[in-house]
């Protein structure tokens, strides 16, 4: 746990020019941008992030400039593992929603003390339990809300915008292409000829299909 969570937060928090809620383009006129009431982290989440993106042959998959940017064309991705534990993409992001909570009692998260009634916010999940917290515009690392509130004898974290947890999330990689860096989301990936999922073989491996 201590070998993750370090890590991870760093990274999470490297390029906080890619936080861009509610700043994305939109996809075609009168659609929301990807990102539109979304947080943009520089990471896949989970300790075991999923999934292996496996190209058996160069394919060609819709791309965008920036993570929040529409699709502006394609990227011709060559063979290979694109994925965190892998070195064929450029970068990572997820997009999520970030999911705010208020303290209903005063207490210590990461190194911060917050008082009660002031609010938090949770930007990712960050693997074995914590999560990447935003408070007064200061990153912090902590367990993750559920966990919090089973330690306690009344709930510590209410959440105040529980109708965004049906937002969806996405995946994005950054590859280099002829037309330059460019971001790929997961699923889109996913739908080309010649790309398929591969397999996680264990902690930090990760292999093709077959």
């Amino acid at each position: 746990m201590k070998r993750t969570l370090p890590v991870l937060l760093l990274l999470s928090l490297a390029c906080s020019g890619l936080r861009g809620a509610g700043t994305g383009a939109p996809e075609s006129p009168g659609e929301p941008g990807l990102c539109e009431g979304r947080e943009v982290t520089t990471v896949w989440q989970g300790e075991y992030p999923s999934p292996v993106i496996d190209v058996t042959r160069p394919a060609p998959a819709p791309a965008r400039k920036e993570p929040c940017g529409p699709i502006v064309g394609s990227c011709t991705l060559q063979p290979g593992l694109y994925h965190p534990w892998a070195d064929r993409a450029l970068a990572f992001a997820t997009v999520r929603p970030a999911l705010r909570y208020r303290l209903n009692q005063a207490h210590t998260i990461g190194d911060a003390e917050i008082d009660t009634g002031e609010t938090v916010e949770v930007t990712a999940y960050m693997g074995e339990g914590f999560c990447a917290y935003r408070h007064d515009g200061r990153a912090l690392g902590d367990h993750c809300p559920e966990i919090l509130n089973e330690q306690g004898d009344a709930e510590l974290l209410t959440l105040l915008n529980p109708e965004d947890e049906d937002l969806s999330e996405h995946q994005l990689f950054q590859a280099s292409c002829a037309e330059g860096a460019r971001w790929i989301t997961v699923e889109d990936a996913l739908q080309v000829a010649g790309i398929r999922e591969g397999l996680i073989l264990g902690y930090g491996e990760i292999g093709a299909a077959d």
